[in-house]
C-alpha cells in the first residue's frame, strides 16, 4: 500500500467514525484547490531549509478554524515533507467517502451537450436504477453520432448510433 493510500484511508476512517467525514473532505478540497494555483505554497511546506516549527506555524495560521483532523493531517504531511502527496491522499479519501455514502460518479457521453433538464432527468433515472446517489457529468463526443454512452465506475452502456453500427458490422462479418 502506498503512502497516499494508507494515509488517505486512515484519515477517512477516523473522520467517518467521528461523523465529520464530509467536513474534512470539504476542507481538504479547499486546501487542495488553494495549492493547485500556488506551487510555491507546496514548495514552502516541503522545504528542508525552513525549520519545521516555522512550516507548522504557517499551516496553523492558514488553517485557523479547520477541524483538528484536517489540521493535524496537513501538519503530518508537512512534517514528513509529503505535502505533494495531498492530491493522491485526497483521491483515496474521496473514493472511500463515496463508497461509504453510496455515491457514484457517472459520465454521460453524447454527440451534443445535454441541457440541465436532460441531465437532471437522466440523473434521477440512474439513481432509481442503481439505487445510489449519482453525480452525473456530461461530455461531448461528436464521433458517437447520436444516442448516449453511460460510463459507470464498474461498467459501460453503449446506446450510441456509432456503437449500434459497430455491433451491426460485427454481426455481418461473422
Amino acid at each position: 500500500m502506498t503512502f497516499s493510500e494508507s494515509y488517505g484511508k486512515a484519515l477517512f476512517e477516523l473522520a467517518h467514525e467521528s461523523g465529520v467525514d464530509g467536513r474534512v473532505r470539504d476542507e481538504l478540497s479547499e486546501i487542495r484547490a488553494s495549492f493547485s494555483g500556488n506551487k510555491d505554497a507546496e514548495k514552502l511546506l516541503d522545504c528542508p531549509g525552513i525549520p519545521l516549527e516555522e512550516r507548522q506555524k504557517a499551516v496553523c495560521d492558514a488553517l485557523k478554524g479547520a477541524h483538528p483532523f484536517t489540521l493535524n493531517f496537513i501538519l503530518i504531511l508537512t512534517e514528513a515533507r509529503k505535502i505533494r502527496e495531498l492530491d493522491a491522499c485526497m483521491r483515496v479519501y474521496s473514493a472511500e467517502y463515496d463508497s461509504a455514502h453510496g455515491i457514484e460518479h457517472v459520465k454521460a457521453i453524447t454527440a451534443l451537450p445535454m441541457n440541465r433538464d436532460e441531465i437532471e432527468r437522466l440523473r434521477i433515472s440512474l439513481e432509481k436504477k442503481r439505487r445510489t446517489t449519482v453525480i452525473l457529468e456530461n461530455s461531448v463526443d461528436p464521433d458517437i453520432l447520436g444516442g448516449i454512452i453511460i460510463e459507470y465506475p464498474d461498467s459501460r452502456t453503449d446506446a450510441s448510433i456509432a456503437g449500434s453500427l459497430d455491433c451491426f458490422r460485427s454481426g455481418l462479418s461473422e
